[in-house]
């Protein structure tokens, strides 16, 4: 009877102890999903790459494949498509270790290291025709840029590959706080003046004005459904725990039971 009972125990000790841990590890983690986009003036496409799941710091690598032998682009970046309103993301780093075109022209920058994380979202960007580019072997005409090989020949991009590694990242988890219509005030009215006739005097009744209409109330803030999702995943590992832990006192109750009946018999 008391191997049993101590067997028991150890094994209740047990679950106590690895159900708050897989609870903890099975819990969704805020994510990104980065993709590489690069847009061409010919067809005006925009070329993406399949996304890179990123949570932390890490090296990583997208790839654009099948581009169809583009020769004049606009823009080039990552960013994440997947940040929804509730997340944010902290101040990082993102270092380009590596950046060729059809498999062999390599990408060459001003600088390796960027600032990733813009207002809480991932988001660089590397060519833009209208702002900077901080590729060095490339050509710009007008509206559009041209990449460049080493003998200075415009390149046909079939495909881009781009390996880069990110540093100092967390998830804030800062929630944005909903923003409300301004209530605005009605315009003030004057009553408009009358030019005294040159005949005879009359008397001009003041021009009747409308009394301004009162300011709406502000709407109530509008919350999203990851709102609600967010506050109830984090009540979910608790009521698990008090499941769990209530079925193996039942268990060890019946146990007891039985054990004790056949003692008696």
């Amino acid at each position: 009877m008391k191997k049993l009972f101590t067997r028991f125990a150890a094994l209740l000790c047990a679950v106590l102890f690895a159900v708050p841990a897989a609870v903890s590890v099975s819990a969704e983690e805020p994510e990104m999903n980065v993709v590489l986009y690069m847009q061409d003036c010919e067809s005006w496409a925009l070329h993406e790459s399949a996304p890179v799941s990123i949570n932390g710091n890490g090296t990583f690598t997208v790839t654009i494949p099948d581009i169809g032998k583009v020769t004049n682009i606009t823009t080039m970046y990552l960013k994440d498509e997947n940040t929804e309103a509730g997340e944010a993301w902290s101040p990082a780093r993102l270092t380009v270790e590596s950046a060729v075109v059809n498999g062999s022209i390599p990408l060459q920058f001003r600088q390796s290291e960027f600032n990733v994380v813009n207002q809480g979202r991932f988001d660089v960007c590397f060519i833009n025709v209208w702002a900077s580019t901080f590729v060095t072997n490339t050509v710009k005409s007008g509206e559009q840029i041209n990449i460049t090989d080493e003998s200075g020949n415009l390149v046909k991009i079939e495909s881009v590959e781009m390996t880069f590694s990110v540093s100092g990242l967390s998830a804030e988890n800062t929630a944005v706080t909903p923003e409300t219509e301004a209530v605005t005030e009605p315009p003030e009215t004057e009553p408009a003046e009358t030019a005294p006739a040159e005949t005879e005097p009359t008397e001009v009744a003041p021009a009747e004005t409308e009394a301004p209409a009162e300011p709406e109330e502000a709407a109530d803030p509008v919350y999203t459904t990851a709102d609600i999702e967010l506050s109830s995943e984090s009540g979910s590992p608790m009521v698990i725990v008090i499941i769990v832990v209530a079925v193996l006192i039942i268990a060890g109750i019946v146990v007891f039971l039985v054990m004790r009946s056949r003692r008696f018999y």
